[in-house]
């Protein structure tokens, strides 16, 4: 499983990147508004990145994307529980988020935007070293779903415990 992501703020140029790119996509759904008022992307997003507006940022959105192994698949519920796990990890749980599946080639991808905005303390939830957050989710997605582990750049022969290592 391969994780990137970072933090951003609203753009048109993110929305037609998610719903218009019908070039190099054949396929665009969204799979999921959460805590949002509005069930259209452009408009979700915009809500949820003026939301940061009583906080001391400006980068109000966290935009993740997740791309299985070419040989894999995943079914709906697996891509929910795939984001799930990233979320517990990048510490955005409960966050508003708007999930948008892209398929291409009959290769699937993930686009996950959450609000960083904690409405509690009116603070953006941190994103510091959220390379390493990806990392742990990319290997317990693949764990919880029986796939073997796709290697990153700085470790590129992770553990999948075939041989017994440590």
């Amino acid at each position: 499983m391969i994780i990137t992501g970072n933090s951003i703020t609203f753009s048109l140029d993110l929305v037609r990147r998610l719903l218009d790119d019908t070039v190099e996509n054949t396929g665009i759904e969204a799979l999921e508004y959460r805590d949002v008022p509005i069930w259209e992307v452009a408009h979700a997003l915009r809500h949820m990145q003026i939301l940061s507006a009583g906080t001391k940022g400006t980068k109000g959105l966290y935009h993740a994307k997740i791309r299985p192994a070419p040989e894999y698949s995943l079914t709906h519920d697996q891509w929910v529980g795939a984001t799930d796990i990233l979320e517990a990890e990048l510490d955005l749980d409960d966050q508003p988020r708007v999930i948008i599946l892209h398929e291409q080639d009959e290769r699937a991808h993930l686009h996950v935007i959450w609000a960083r905005t904690d409405i509690d303390t009116l603070t953006l939830r941190t994103d510091s070293f959220t390379y390493a957050a990806h990392e742990r989710a990319a290997r317990a997605i693949e764990a919880m779903f029986g796939h073997d582990p796709v290697p990153s750049w700085r470790d590129p022969q992770p553990d999948n415990g075939a041989d017994g290592a440590p």
